[in-house]
């Protein structure tokens, strides 16, 4: 499971990002239960109604693409902290925020999340689905 409040973890994600990214996915959320990125393959059961997608950023100097304060507003922001960066001489805030339903925005930011949740939500349906296949012809197998 994703432990949201591991702050050492989540910088080196969010720092990780790709050059142009103003995000990092960092989890799945489906009911409670938080998945991160590399524990996709343990999830078994797949609900749309309650799957949302975790997400990372940061704001502060020297951060390439750092994210716009107005862009939080409307997200549900699940955890926020500063680690001082020794090397930069200078603080980082880090936030890790929730979205599960996307409108009609023409903001990158809002774009690229829209991308990572759909191609994650395909890939956890797909697999889900693949699941739910063994299981029926496993049933099966053992009912004839």
């Amino acid at each position: 499971m994703f432990d949201i409040y591991n702050e050492q973890r989540i910088a080196k994600l969010i720092d990780g990002r790709i050059p142009n990214s103003l995000v990092e996915p960092l989890y799945v959320k489906i009911y409670n239960d938080r998945y991160g990125i590399d524990e996709l393959n343990d999830i078994t059961d797949f609900n749309p109604s309650a799957f949302k997608v975790g997400f990372g950023s940061s704001l502060g100097l020297f951060i390439r693409n750092p994210i716009d304060m107005k862009d939080l507003i409307g997200l549900d922001v699940v955890n926020k902290f500063k680690l001082y960066k020794e090397e930069l001489q200078c603080a980082h805030v880090y936030y890790v925020f929730e979205i599960g339903i996307f409108g009609d925005f023409d903001n990158v930011l809002y774009q690229q999340m829209e991308y990572y949740y759909k191609e994650l939500r395909k890939h956890i349906e797909d697999r889900c689905n693949e699941i739910k296949k063994e299981r029926i012809r496993k049933l099966m197998e053992e009912n004839m």
